[in-house]
Protein backbone atom coordinates (compact mmCIF):
# COMPACT_ATOMS: atom_id res chain seq x y z
CA UNK A 1 0.00 0.00 0.00
CA UNK A 2 1.16 3.66 -1.51
CA UNK A 3 0.00 6.77 0.88
CA UNK A 4 -2.11 9.44 -0.90
CA UNK A 5 -0.39 12.56 -1.66
CA UNK A 6 -2.27 13.97 1.43
CA UNK A 7 -1.13 11.12 3.69
CA UNK A 8 2.32 11.59 2.05
CA UNK A 9 2.66 15.29 3.40
CA UNK A 10 0.68 14.57 7.02
CA UNK A 11 3.52 11.33 7.31
CA UNK A 12 6.36 13.66 6.64
CA UNK A 13 5.03 16.44 8.43
CA UNK A 14 4.88 13.38 11.55
CA UNK A 15 8.63 12.59 10.60
CA UNK A 16 10.13 15.37 10.91
CA UNK A 17 8.36 16.33 14.05
CA UNK A 18 9.18 13.44 15.63
CA UNK A 19 13.00 14.20 14.83
CA UNK A 20 12.76 17.57 15.51
CA UNK A 21 11.27 16.71 18.85
CA UNK A 22 14.28 13.76 19.57
CA UNK A 23 17.26 16.40 18.52
CA UNK A 24 15.84 18.64 20.97
CA UNK A 25 15.61 15.60 23.76
CA UNK A 26 19.34 15.18 23.00
CA UNK A 27 21.19 18.12 22.61
CA UNK A 28 19.15 18.76 26.16
CA UNK A 29 20.56 15.49 27.64
CA UNK A 30 23.87 16.61 25.92
CA UNK A 31 23.94 19.99 27.16
CA UNK A 32 22.60 18.77 30.82
CA UNK A 33 25.86 16.38 31.32
CA UNK A 34 28.19 19.07 30.13
CA UNK A 35 27.07 21.00 32.85
CA UNK A 36 26.89 18.42 35.51
CA UNK A 37 30.41 17.34 34.31
CA UNK A 38 31.54 20.90 34.54
CA UNK A 39 29.79 21.10 38.04
CA UNK A 40 31.74 18.03 39.22
CA UNK A 41 34.70 19.32 38.01
CA UNK A 42 34.61 22.87 40.03
CA UNK A 43 33.64 20.77 42.98
CA UNK A 44 36.45 18.50 42.76
CA UNK A 45 39.17 21.35 42.22
CA UNK A 46 37.54 22.92 45.70
CA UNK A 47 37.49 19.66 47.50
CA UNK A 48 41.19 19.47 46.42
CA UNK A 49 41.89 23.25 47.74
CA UNK A 50 40.42 22.34 51.07
CA UNK A 51 42.16 18.96 51.31
CA UNK A 52 45.69 20.89 50.85
CA UNK A 53 44.62 23.31 53.16
CA UNK A 54 44.08 21.09 55.61
CA UNK A 55 47.40 19.55 55.00
CA UNK A 56 49.11 22.36 55.15
CA UNK A 57 47.82 23.28 58.24
CA UNK A 58 48.12 20.22 59.65
CA UNK A 59 52.30 21.33 58.89
CA UNK A 60 52.25 24.20 60.76
CA UNK A 61 52.28 26.91 57.95
CA UNK A 62 50.82 29.81 58.36
CA UNK A 63 47.11 30.86 58.20
CA UNK A 64 48.26 33.77 56.06
CA UNK A 65 50.78 31.51 53.72
CA UNK A 66 47.63 28.74 53.38
CA UNK A 67 45.59 31.27 51.80
CA UNK A 68 48.00 32.93 49.65
CA UNK A 69 49.12 29.15 48.44
CA UNK A 70 45.78 27.69 47.97
CA UNK A 71 43.95 31.06 46.95
CA UNK A 72 41.13 30.36 49.96
CA UNK A 73 39.60 33.40 51.25
CA UNK A 74 39.70 33.88 54.78
CA UNK A 75 36.38 32.63 55.72
CA UNK A 76 36.97 29.55 53.92
CA UNK A 77 39.80 28.78 56.00
CA UNK A 78 38.32 29.90 59.28
CA UNK A 79 36.23 26.77 58.50
CA UNK A 80 38.37 24.32 57.93
CA UNK A 81 37.91 21.10 60.07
Amino acid sequence: GSLSEQEQLVYESNLKAYRDTMSCIRFAEYTGREEGLDKGRAEGRAESKLEIARRLKSMGLSAEDIIRATELSAEEFENLK
